[in-house]
């Protein structure tokens, strides 16, 4: 990745244009990854470089959209706020837990906590659904001329939900 980087125009690598990494990033499995009730799920960066290229590394947020057709074919021109269903987002005292934002556009935002990692629990109970989720992540970049640069970058996975706890 920071071959290409330095040698081509990848895009432009903005917190509104990331650019994406899925062809940089090796996925263990290429099947669906499931999530079950009573999951916590957790994103953080974790890399090597050997040439002491890349500076530092932070996690931006992860951004999850509900791609599933029986939720979207439901909605009717009314997003709302689903993901109630899915994940905690309060906690026990009622408080909104401050590193989780759902948005008007039906998007669930999660932001890094101090330590870096965004971390989500999912509810006892959850529909079974296929989600959309964006890591997206920023990293600078020292080149050979002396100039740092940081580029922001997004990884797009999908994710299944399964209401069946696995065995």
């Amino acid at each position: 990745m920071l071959e290409a980087l330095e040698s081509s125009y990848m895009g432009i690598g903005t917190p509104y244009q990331p650019i994406p990494v899925d062809n940089f990033i090796n996925l263990e499995n290429q099947e669906y990854a499931t999530i079950h009730p009573r999951t916590q799920i957790t994103a953080y960066l974790s890399w090597s470089d050997s040439t002491n290229t890349l500076v530092d590394m932070q996690m931006v947020c992860c951004k999850v959209t509900n791609i599933d057709r029986r939720h979207n074919d439901d909605l009717k021109g009314n997003p709302g706020n689903p993901w109630s269903e899915f994940f905690k987002l309060k906690r026990k005292s009622g408080k909104r837990l401050r590193t989780i934002y759902p948005a008007p556009d039906g998007t669930l935002y999660v932001g890094p906590k101090k330590n870096g990692k965004c971390c989500i629990n999912t509810c006892k109970k959850v529909p079974d659904a296929i989600l959309a989720y964006s890591m997206i992540f920023s990293a600078t970049v020292q080149f050979d001329n002396d100039n740092q640069r940081s580029y922001y970058f997004v990884l797009d996975p999908v994710i299944k939900v399964s209401s069946n706890p696995p065995r």
